[in-house]
């Protein structure tokens, strides 16, 4: 399998797992369990054995983030 190809099957692999955290997150977030500014905080200020995450994971977590809000104003806006 040559390099490129490789590189797009990873990525498939990363937006299909993002696809699916979302589902998740919005779903526990509709249900009332969990408090969506807790989690945005939580996902900014992410660190890894207190350094902080890499930097193509913190520009993914802040997608996500704003991913959330996005959802959540749309959800408000149809209420």
């Amino acid at each position: 399998m040559s390099d490129e190809k490789r590189l797009l099957q990873l990525e498939g692999q990363v937006q299909a797992l993002a696809q699916a955290w979302l589902h998740l997150a919005v779903t526990s977030e509709v249900a009332g369990n969990h408090d969506p500014e807790a989690l945005e905080a939580a996902l900014l200020n992410r660190t890894w054995s207190g350094h902080p995450v890499e930097p193509h994971a913190q520009q993914l977590m802040s997608e996500l983030v704003d991913e959330l809000a996005k959802a959540r104003d749309r959800r408000r806006q149809v209420q």
